[in-house]
């Protein structure tokens, strides 16, 4: 699990939401349909969740073991 401040969110109220999006990156190993980045970037465009997405593509957060 990753920690979000809720600095990073634009509406706090998303904060169960993109924890939700976040920790389905998080896993050990990757099969061929797993959850992608592109996947989670869709999603928190959805809610409008810019900082979030800059931080996941700057390599911010760290998944996996």
């Amino acid at each position: 699990m990753v920690y979000i401040s809720e600095e990073f969110l634009n509406d706090k109220y998303n904060l169960n939401k993109v924890y939700e999006i976040l920790n389905k990156l998080d896993y050990d190993i990757k099969g061929y349909d797993d959850y992608t980045e592109e996947d989670a970037i869709k999603e928190l465009k959805e809610l409008n969740e810019d900082i979030i997405i800059e931080k996941l593509n700057s390599g911010f957060f760290t998944f996996g073991a």
